[in-house]
């Protein structure tokens, strides 16, 4: 026993080192870097989105104004347009984003009904962004 006791006060004492100090600034920073990123993105989505509201109420202004539109039918066609379109990126979007699909079914099943309203208005503000018309609906 007394081997093992003398072992640690044989042992050298652990310095401090600088990389430590080092490594943990790096992370710090990456960390704050991150947050930035993130706060960033979500005001250009935001900024996005109005200008692709603004946009579609123009559009419908648009529509109004002309007495040769059916402004129901006018609707009716660009509403399939984009449906399509979702429909289109949703296989492309399933196709690359299996892996992440499986981690939401996992998710409970009380939250699927939100969910999935969240995930289809977030594909439809992503399809919007895509072809230059972010907007949200409803404000």
């Amino acid at each position: 026993m007394d081997n093992l006791s003398s072992l640690g006060s044989g042992l050298p004492k652990k310095k401090r080192t600088d990389v430590d100090g080092a490594i943990v600034s790096e992370f710090k920073a990456a960390a704050t870097a991150v947050t930035k990123l993130f706060k960033l993105s979500g005001e250009k989505a935001v900024v996005a989105s109005d200008r692709g509201y603004l946009r579609a109420l123009e559009d419908v202004l648009d529509a109004l104004q002309d007495p040769q539109v059916n402004i129901e039918q006018w609707i009716k066609e660009r509403k399939q347009e984009i449906e399509q379109e979702l429909d289109n990126y949703e296989e492309y979007d399933n196709s690359n984003h299996n892996q992440h699909q499986h981690a939401k079914d996992l998710d409970d099943s009380d939250d699927d009904d939100d969910d999935n309203r969240d995930n289809r208005a977030l594909k439809r503000r992503r399809l919007w962004a895509d072809r230059g018309i972010d907007c949200r609906i409803g404000r």
